[in-house]
């Protein structure tokens, strides 16, 4: 089946001071700025300097956006990170 590589680089916070970032929410869309984020996963935060989420066998085909969150202990959410659009077979 299709795979797809969602790779990032960690939020400043995950790997120096103040080290809180608990997770990362790895979310889709359909392309375009008015379509609605879906959740896929959560990524826990390591203190590693990239992170790879691999989609496996995602059952759709065309355009998508991928983003990324990051997530502190407070709760708070970082501003979000948005791949180009990736077009599913």
């Amino acid at each position: 089946g299709a795979r797809f590589n969602v790779r990032f680089a960690a939020e400043a916070d995950d790997s120096a001071a103040p080290n809180d970032v608990q997770y990362y929410v790895i979310g889709w869309r359909v392309t375009g700025t008015g379509n609605s984020w879906h959740a896929l996963t959560t990524v826990p935060a390591t203190r590693a300097a990239t992170y790879l989420w691999t989609h496996a066998n995602p059952l759709v085909i065309g355009d998508y956006d991928y983003g990324v969150h990051a997530v502190d202990c407070g709760g708070l959410l970082s501003a979000q990170a948005v791949s180009a659009a990736v077009t599913l077979p």
